[in-house]
């Protein structure tokens, strides 16, 4: 079958039918948990641009960089305070560059989040560590490191509105094959609309919602919604919902991988 949103072939183990799996399920008020939870969607752009230009270079998606983003801002700032705004590689500072917090001793060795193990770094530099950390910085005053705190705002200002620009791109395109692949496998005369797939989309992701579309086929298919098409539309949003939910619940139960 052909997958149109980008994702490797898809491999059921089961239909994760809702009726059939889950009868007694009622809500379906889950609560996603673990690395992929964003406090909000400020982490959320930052993280998915990071993620898309880390897997453009072939970078992990996941891993330190992306636990990054777990630092609260207060700390992060009280880090680029002691620092003196200045990127402990390269000696760079806002606007030139935007700063984050990297980690001294890395997480996946062991380093944790203490304010010892953190230092100023500029993107760059975080991506593709210089050679040693530059070993004083000279004390700045008071106003200039002002300054420099309102420099490296509006950095981070800028980077999160070009994040939300790249998302709201890729949303368009995600829905578009979505619908795409709805009017192959399910009712072609009507597929959903953005106001539709775009929550899906924020909390499932497309190929969750791709899969789940497939895996309602089968249901589809048997005439389980009968055949008049408004009817059978009606039928399987809240059914291809189900579905959705029920594949998170075991995904977080280690039912699936």
């Amino acid at each position: 079958m052909t997958n149109r949103v980008g994702f490797n072939s898809v491999v059921e183990s089961g239909s994760h039918d809702p009726d059939a799996s889950y009868p007694n399920r009622s809500g379906g008020r889950l609560h996603k948990t673990g690395p992929n939870h964003f406090q909000d969607r400020a982490a959320l752009f930052g993280y998915l641009l990071m993620a898309a230009e880390n897997s453009a270079k072939g970078f992990p998606v996941y891993g330190d960089r992306g636990s990054i983003l777990s630092i609260s801002k207060s700390v992060r700032f009280e880090i680029f305070a002691r620092d003196a705004f200045t990127c402990q590689y390269c000696g760079r500072r806002p606007p030139e560059v935007v700063l984050e917090c990297d980690h001294i001793h890395p997480q996946s060795k062991g380093g944790g989040d203490e304010i010892i193990n953190l230092i100023t770094s500029c993107y760059d530099c975080n991506r593709g560590k210089r050679a040693k950390v530059i070993s004083d910085v000279a004390p700045r005053p008071d106003a200039d490191l002002a300054f420099l705190k309102v420099q490296q705002e509006i950095a981070e200002v800028k980077r999160f509105l070009a994040a939300k620009k790249k998302l709201d791109a890729m949303q368009v395109k995600a829905r578009k094959a979505l619908q795409e692949t709805w009017a192959e496998y399910l009712t072609k005369e009507l597929v959903p609309n953005s106001r539709v797939l775009t929550p899906w989309l924020n909390t499932y992701g497309p190929d969750e919602i791709e899969r789940s579309i497939k895996i309602a086929t089968i249901a589809y298919t048997s005439g389980r919604f009968g055949f008049d098409q408004n009817r059978v539309f009606n039928k399987l949003l809240p059914y291809i919902g189900a579905i959705l939910r029920n594949r998170r619940a075991d995904k977080e139960n280690g039912v699936i991988q």
